[in-house]
């Protein structure tokens, strides 16, 4: 595991993790015993396990250990919570967004409505001029997520041991192992207004981490969403719509800066555009 060193500006959603290449040859944590999310304590915490697991491999490939070990810790109450469900070994379906950086570097960032949404965060390979951990794109993706709580919670347990000693690369497998077991990937699909929304999200989350490159890409997907949006929209919508694509320019053009001082007012005008979007959902015409 390489060294990443860098300054960051917040306090992160989502950690560095490799795609998960190896995932064929990691055996599943459970065998998945039903495809609906039945159980929405479940899906809720499994979101935040995968999250806060995410948080933790970047924070421990930035040696930032009490970070990474805050991570483990928020990941272990929730696998508490999903162990003392009745039904807790099923898969669930949901989206992620995915951020991927260098040759084959990259993290998953939940996507929620504000369950596990947004806070303000300090840590991954953002702002960065070096090619090798600079952002390359964020993908949409849906992942079924399946998760063993007392494998997991033991995974967790090893890797904190192993970051105690300063074993960050043997942390690190344990952490990798962890989600490899726990997730499998799918094509994202949707229609072009939930990949709007989804990219808007993601835009929300990269601007408080202070990733204005990842969120340049996650701009550049909403627009085009945009387009695929209008091509069947009325139009009021196409009006609206053109709005937008006009604020999405500008915010790009204030992102191009990389001016921190500018980046609440970039904050909450995207948080506006999220609140709006969701207007748009409860229209019939849609």
């Amino acid at each position: 595991m390489r060294t990443i060193t860098l300054s960051f500006l917040a306090l992160a959603l989502a950690t560095a993790i490799h795609l998960p290449a190896q995932a064929a040859e990691v055996e599943k944590t459970v065998t998945p015993v039903a495809t609906a999310p039945q159980n929405p304590v479940f899906e809720y915490s499994a979101r935040k396990v995968l999250g806060y697991v995410s948080e933790a491999r970047v924070a421990s490939s930035n040696r930032q250990k009490d970070a990474a070990m805050s991570y483990i810790d928020a990941a272990q109450i929730e696998l508490a919570n999903i162990r003392n469900t009745k039904n807790h070994l099923e898969t669930v379906g949901v989206r992620f967004g995915r951020v991927l950086y260098g040759d084959t570097g990259s993290y998953y960032i939940p996507i929620a409505d504000d369950t596990y949404a947004v806070r303000s965060y300090a840590h991954g390979p953002f702002w960065s001029s070096d090619k090798a951990i600079a952002v390359r794109d964020v993908q949409l993706l849906n992942v079924d997520i399946a998760i063993n709580p007392e494998k997991a919670i033991a995974r967790l347990d090893t890797a904190k041991q192993k970051l105690g000693k300063d074993d960050w690369s043997a942390a690190d497998d344990e952490l990798e192992a962890l989600l490899s077991e726990s997730i499998r990937e799918t094509a994202s699909s949707g229609q072009p207004l939930t990949q709007l929304m989804d990219n808007i999200y993601l835009t929300r989350v990269l601007v408080r981490q202070s990733n204005f490159d990842g969120a340049r890409y996650t701009l550049k997907h909403a627009k085009s969403a945009l387009d695929d949006y209008e091509k069947t929209a009325t139009d009021a919508q196409k009006t609206r719509a053109t709005a937008l694509r006009q604020e999405i320019d500008s915010l790009q053009a204030t992102i191009d800066k990389r001016d921190p001082t500018m980046m609440q007012q970039a904050a909450s005008k995207v948080d506006e555009w999220w609140t709006d979007l969701k207007a748009w959902t409860k229209e019939k015409t849609l």
